[in-house]
């Protein structure tokens, strides 16, 4: 999968994260949060964040762009994920009790080679109660040395008690234009309107928009179902065809998908309705949008976009089969497109 937040290669634009992070990096508070949605460079600046606080001034380190040399030894030990002083929390599915109390009890060790020991939960929403309630407790009372990073795409999927406890940096979306320079320098060959494309379908993420590229694989398979199902709701087809085409893919491939593009399925004729003037990225849309009843109810599509989260939040929350929750959302989709269009 296309990794971006250890290197730190295309972190980009938000300057004020970035003001707030330096302004506080003498003295850094030991419990941080840094909010927004999914790849818009949250834990790219974490890891900036840690890299610094763990060096030292031997280490070629810039506070402006809140830098250490990549010839340091720090900025390689982070980079291998074998630094003693920095614990790293990833998980596909809930952080459980017995995760959390492991990576929390590292906190209490004196640091072994730098001034601070650091916990890093990136996705911070997956903890359950018990953990929650864990980490609430050294939250309360943290030592002296210990600085704990929450990375997150809303404080509102947490307990109030702990997003309370934490400096909160908030993170929006990206620009087009922003994500068109980050694209450029991590994939230099990108067609220009490739580029164009996917920083409009991406909303505000250029990890989505390197996902939809392909550029965690060998092809642009992701930016091509797009088109290609796009297509299908123009052409009004039946569900059977849609999922012929869908389920061609890896179910973990699919899912990505459907997380990343779904809401625009929905946003686009939303738009249309109401008489705004939608950003198109490709032919088919266009098409697509040409053929809607203009008196389509927008309830209808508000109706539908509801029903379709949910069944998309509580498949990740409750670890649901996501190829039957796929199939849900499918004909979701097919009977909001047969009532959209003439």
């Amino acid at each position: 999968m296309f990794q971006h937040s250890r290197d730190a290669t295309f972190f980009i634009g938000h300057k004020q994260p970035l003001d707030m992070v330096k302004a506080n990096i003498n003295q850094p508070s030991h419990s941080w949060m840094f909010e927004g949605r999914s790849g818009i460079g949250k834990a790219t600046l974490a890891y900036r964040f840690i890299k610094y606080i763990l060096s030292d001034e031997n280490s070629g380190r810039n506070l402006e762009k809140l830098e250490v040399s990549p010839l340091d030894r720090i900025h390689k030990l982070i980079g291998n994920q074998i630094h003693p002083d920095l614990t790293v929390v990833e998980s596909d599915t809930e952080i459980s009790a017995d995760l959390a109390r492991k990576a929390i009890s590292r906190l209490y060790k004196r640091p072994s080679i730098s001034n601070f020991n650091v916990l890093l939960i990136d996705g911070a929403e997956k903890l359950n109660r018990s953990s929650a309630n864990m980490l609430l407790k050294t939250l309360e009372e943290p030592p002296n040395h210990a600085v704990i990073i929450l990375v997150c795409n809303s404080s509102n999927t947490l307990p109030k008690t702990i997003v309370s406890r934490c400096r909160r940096i908030a993170f929006s979306a990206l620009s087009h234009e922003e994500i068109g320079k980050i694209l450029k320098r991590i994939a230099p060959d990108m067609p220009e309107n490739e580029i164009g494309n996917l920083a409009i379908i991406s909303n505000g993420s250029v990890g989505d928009a390197a996902i939809l590229y392909g550029l965690d694989k060998d092809a642009a398979d992701k930016l091509a179902l797009y088109r290609s199902m796009v297509k299908l709701f123009s052409e009004k087809a039946s569900l059977s065809r849609i999922c012929v085409e869908f389920f061609a893919r890896e179910i973990d491939d699919a899912w990505f998908f459907v997380r990343i593009v779904f809401p625009r399925f929905f946003m686009l004729p939303c738009n249309y309705l109401i008489g705004l003037e939608p950003q198109l990225a490709t032919n088919e849309e266009y098409v697509w949008l040409r053929n809607i009843n203009p008196l389509t109810s927008v309830q209808t599509a508000v109706k539908a976009y509801s029903t379709a989260m949910s069944v998309l939040s509580d498949t990740e929350a409750f670890d649901l089969d996501k190829r039957a929750s796929l199939l849900i959302l499918l004909n979701i989709l097919s009977e909001f497109n047969k009532a959209l269009l003439i």
